[in-house]
């Protein structure tokens, strides 16, 4: 053990108190009515992953001076038995001394003479820090009831929680795909999509449509098709490799259930389609970009036709409707400054986090598309973090 200095300090009444020796200097000290102080410092001379190895105890030393007496009967400071005037002091074990009747760490409390030849432990044990002696039993038990964060209790000694770091919302993966979207639209997309028709507000706007192919290296958008209000079906070229189409105010303007799946369809068809593009009334621009083609051939297999044809979202009774409706209503829940539609959006792409495919948005006023999403909070320990309703509690995880 090495101890640093001695320090001293003066009493309420202007007496200098001893000096002591202490593990460091401490960043403050207090002494109260009773002139006394305590100094608690943590040795730090030895430790494993920043908790102490205890080479000096916790509490470094305690000075007591005594009130000059008034008469009054009043100066006398409880013990930590509670007697006024009292000497039981506080050790590793507890209260003891004073009319506690133990007298040692090692005494027995129903046999008080220390030392007496009737301790059934022999007065041998010594426990570690944080456990006291069972005098029944004969064995040492864990008083300590918990931890710095960071660390969680594991047999009575606080043990470093090694919490995996969340995965990066923005690999590298995800920042490729959002600069090739963007260059993308910008360079064969843009121009096409200023002549879609201006968005009226009205009910009867009819949705539009363009395909744009790849023609032995050169890239070509097609003409604009029109549809119906709701819709409609398109002819795919075999060489398409994005299409790009509006979201009118009859509907949400992030995509929907129904654009995945035609995603997914499209993409059996042509096998180097990649980018379906949804330019939407409010002036936000979406893009549903394949990141792995197998995983999206594999959700589409599974999840079969997962949309209603008639509000073009999940239907009610499939397993991505319940996973979006989870995560739609936590982050309502749980985000006060959440909109609906963003919750709407978030609780979309934590969707997609199983079908292969990303959302990369470009907000208004931009053409610079980027990855959003939403990962599990986490508590200190590592755990999900959950809300009163005991469902996830979700964080943002976008690129920047």
């Amino acid at each position: 053990m090495i101890c640093y200095q001695s320090y001293a300090q003066e009493d309420p009444w202007g007496d200098e108190l001893e000096d002591v020796i202490i593990c460091s200097e401490p960043d403050d000290i207090t002494v109260n009515d009773y002139g006394s102080y305590t100094i608690t410092e943590t040795c730090v001379h030895g430790n494993i992953d920043g908790i102490a190895t205890n080479d000096c105890e916790w509490n470094c030393s305690t000075v007591v001076a005594d009130k000059p007496d008034d008469g009054s009967g009043d100066n006398d400071e409880p013990d930590c038995n509670g007697d006024l005037g009292g000497s039981a002091y506080m050790a590793s074990c507890g209260c003891i001394g004073g009319s506690t009747g133990i007298y040692s760490c090692d005494s027995n409390p129903d046999d008080p003479g220390p030392g007496d030849s009737g301790d059934p432990c022999g007065n041998q044990i010594v426990c570690p820090n944080g456990q006291q002696l069972n005098y029944t039993t004969c064995n040492c038990e864990c008083t300590r009831t918990s931890c710095p964060t960071g660390y969680r209790l594991v047999n009575c000694e606080c043990v470093k929680i090694s919490t995996p770091p969340d995965p990066d919302p923005c690999t590298a993966a995800s920042i490729a795909a959002g600069v090739s979207v963007s260059n993308f639209f910008t360079n064969s997309v843009l121009q096409q999509a200023n002549n879609f028709s201006p968005f009226t507000f009205n009910q009867g706007q009819n949705e539009e449509w363009f395909m744009i192919t790849n023609n032995n290296g050169v890239i070509t958008p097609g003409p604009i098709v029109t549809l119906s209000p709701n819709g409609g079906t398109v002819q795919i070229a075999s060489n398409a490799v994005a299409d790009a189409h509006i979201h009118t105010d009859q509907g949400p303007a992030r995509p929907s259930a129904e654009d995945l799946y035609e995603l997914g369809k499209t993409r059996e068809f042509a096998n180097n389609f990649t980018d379906s593009y949804i330019l939407a009334y409010d002036e936000t621009k979406y893009a549903l970009h394949i990141s792995d083609a197998n995983l999206l051939a594999t959700f589409m297999s599974t999840n079969g036709n997962f949309y209603d044809p008639l509000t073009k979202e999940f239907l009610q009774t499939s397993n991505l409707y319940i996973s979006f409706n989870n995560a739609y209503t936590s982050l309502m829940t749980n985000d006060p400054n959440m909109y609906i539609s963003e919750a709407q959006e978030r609780a979309y792409a934590f969707i997609l986090k199983g079908s292969g495919v990303d959302l990369l948005v470009a907000r208004p006023g931009t053409n610079t598309f980027k990855k959003i999403d939403i990962l599990p909070a986490k508590n200190p320990d590592g755990t999900a973090m959950k809300d009163s309703n005991g469902q996830p509690i979700y964080k943002k995880a976008d690129c920047n």
